[in-house]
């Protein structure tokens, strides 16, 4: 005969005998159930565990952190990282003094353990940094003047760039790039037919902003290079007028 004795609710001995000691319960072959097991885990006959969704709903058992139940409701499986990071909130962390922020999901190491690895030598910080001018200070993000005026430096240089690549200049009714890149070619067209001792009516064909092709005197080209010349000369001091 196969028993099971329960002591406290958990299984504390699975045997086979000729008889049943007192106390002990019988259980049906192929037992499912093993010591060390909570008794409540098992069903009310006893022919195998309960659903996991079931003890867990009873108190039975936890779920661990970083798992899911699969499929067939009977093991606990590892979440995917991105089904944990929608589950547990990305941490930032940081050097002290550093301004660089490192982002640090919830996930699992080598050994199987879950939690939050940081790198050596960071903290944790008390929320994502505000900007690329705080600086990491005893788990703060601290505003930097000196950081904040070379950002801002930065910043305004690259909308002057953008801003740059998309000057466009109007001549007797047509639009030119007016681009570094179409300043340069303007130029050498300009300097090929002076230099060729050509009139200044001379016409040729040139791709406008809107890559129409038209036919173009050089003085229209001498126009709209002079144009475009002005507005990269009154966009070039943007940055630094900023900062006075």
């Amino acid at each position: 005969m196969e028993y099971i004795i329960i002591e406290n609710g958990l299984i504390t001995a699975h045997k086979c005998g000729a008889s049943k000691p007192d106390g002990a319960v019988a259980v049906p072959d192929g037992f499912a159930g093993y010591v060390g097991l909570k008794r409540d885990a098992l069903k009310d006959d006893l022919s195998g565990l309960k659903p996991l969704s079931q003890q867990i709903s009873e108190g039975v058992t936890e779920l661990p952190e970083g798992h899911k139940i699969n499929e067939t409701d009977n093991e606990f499986i590892r979440m995917e990282q991105t089904e944990i990071d929608e589950k547990y909130p990305i941490k930032t962390y940081a050097e002290e003094g550093s301004f660089e922020a490192i982002e640090v999901r919830k996930t699992f190491d080598r050994d199987g353990n879950f939690g939050y690895w940081p790198p050596e030598g960071t903290v944790e910080m008390t929320g994502k940094q505000p900007g690329p001018a705080y600086k990491a200070v005893s788990g703060q993000w601290v505003l930097d003047e000196d950081k904040a005026a070379e950002v801002a430096m930065t910043e305004a240089k690259t909308d002057r760039a953008d801003a740059v690549s998309r000057i466009t200049v109007v001549v007797d009714g047509m639009v030119f790039d007016g681009d570094e890149t179409a300043q340069d070619r303007m130029a050498r067209a300009i300097t090929m037919f002076t230099s060729s001792g050509l009139p200044p009516d001379t016409t040729t064909e040139w791709v406008l902003a809107d890559n129409t092709v038209a036919q173009v005197t050089v003085n229209q080209l001498a126009k709209a290079l002079l144009l475009a010349g002005q507005k990269q000369t009154e966009l070039w001091t943007k940055p630094y007028e900023q900062t006075t």
